[in-house]
């Protein structure tokens, strides 16, 4: 069988996660957990600056407090996802339609879109071009600590 490495391997790590995260916690918990993680990453692919720690806070207190640094645009496009996400988690049963993409589109756009694009409508088509909103990749370039033996075979990174 083709990669049968590779998915022994898989199946490894997702019964370690599974023992180690996934069963330590009640279903409530693991929800909040998936859709504060889904959240954080899907926003800052658009640039949102963020945490796990803050999206946590915000979930749990909501407007109330948004993060020292933070914009309530940030704040908002979180809200969003938060709606989202709960959303999708409610409707798995409903078959992946153009239907259900434009809902989850309306709903995941539903208080920041104007920002971007003043004329698209949340969960419509849009004839504007859409990008990631300012995410940056970051090169990093691994450095050699003092106590590190650096080798000419290494010296090539």
């Amino acid at each position: 069988m083709a990669f049968e490495k590779e998915i022994k391997e898989y199946d490894d790590l997702r019964g370690r996660y599974q023992s180690l995260v996934v069963d330590r916690m009640d279903g409530k918990e693991y929800f909040k957990y998936n859709e504060v993680l889904f959240s954080t990453h899907s926003c800052a692919i658009e640039g949102n600056s963020f945490s796990v720690d803050d999206t946590r806070e915000l979930k749990e207190k909501g407007l109330g407090m948004i993060p020292a640094g933070k914009t309530l645009f940030e704040a908002f496009e979180m809200l969003d996802h938060f709606e989202a996400f709960e959303y999708m988690m409610r409707n798995v049963q409903h078959p992946l339609d153009e239907a259900l993409l434009k809902e989850i589109n309306r709903r995941v756009t539903s208080h920041t879109l104007a920002y971007r694009a003043p004329d698209a409508t949340p969960g419509e088509y849009t004839t504007t071009d859409m990008a990631g909103g300012g995410s940056r990749a970051k090169t990093r370039h691994p450095t050699w600590l003092p106590a590190t033996p650096c080798s000419a075979t290494t010296k090539s990174w």
